[in-house]
This record gives C-alpha cells, sequence and structure tokens, in this order.
C-alpha cells in the first residue's frame, strides 16, 4: 500500500515525519481534505491576519501531488477599512 505525507504550512511548518499507508491518491485527497478540516479551528486569527494555511500531499518519494490552499483576500473596498 502506498504512503502518503500531509505537510502544513500556517508560517510555521509542520512536516508529516511518519506518512500515512492509503490505498489510493482518491483516498489520500479525501484524508487530506479530512487533516485540512481538523487543523484549521484555532488558526482563523492566522489565516484573516497573514492571509494563508496550507496542506500539501506527497507520495512517499516527497513528490508533492496537491495542495490544499485556504487564502484570505481583500478587496480594494476591505483595504481602506
Amino acid at each position: 500500500m502506498p504512503r502518503y505525507y500531509f505537510d502544513a504550512q500556517d508560517g510555521a511548518q509542520f512536516c508529516d515525519p511518519d506518512g500515512t499507508e492509503l490505498p489510493n491518491f482518491a483516498a489520500a485527497k479525501r484524508e487530506a481534505y479530512k487533516i485540512l478540516c481538523q487543523l484549521l479551528p484555532g488558526k482563523e486569527a492566522h489565516v484573516l491576519e497573514s492571509g494563508t494555511f496550507t496542506l500539501t500531499l506527497s507520495d512517499e518519494d516527497r513528490l508533492v501531488l496537491m495542495t490544499l490552499d485556504v487564502a484570505t483576500t481583500l478587496s480594494p473596498a476591505a483595504r481602506a477599512l
């Protein structure tokens, strides 16, 4: 069974040292989404202030397969506030 790694970055970087064995890429994508949803609570201030939170899904060779980004983009009207 292939091993996948889930690394997060929110200003600080967390590298998944062990990875997770999953049956296929489709299962790894679902797991990445679940992990993102678990990590976001408590990160609201960071995402709203800095504008980013990233979760990267890599294969066993650490080749990046997918990146999930949560981003805040202020419109010109909000920048004036």
